[in-house]
């Protein structure tokens, strides 16, 4: 699977932009990336990249059931 932004659980699907129709930039909500609380384009990536099987983080339910994922892992 391509890594980047654009496919990562941490890149906000609740606060995002496209102006003058650049490119999706959307909140980092990761506190361990470089990238933390700053937009990012979806080709961006960083090494605390983890996949988004059921979206964003900020979906509601998704912190606390992708908290219980990774204690199964």
């Amino acid at each position: 699977m391509e890594k980047g932004c654009f496919n990562c659980r941490y890149w906000s699907e609740l606060v995002a932009q496209c102006i003058e129709c650049g490119p999706l930039e959307a909140l980092c909500l990761s506190q361990n990336s470089p990238h933390s609380q700053t937009m990012t384009q979806e080709k961006d990536y960083c090494n605390c990249w983890k996949e988004n099987i059921y979206g964003a983080v900020d979906l509601p339910g998704n912190a606390q059931f992708y908290q219980e994922i990774d204690k199964a892992f």
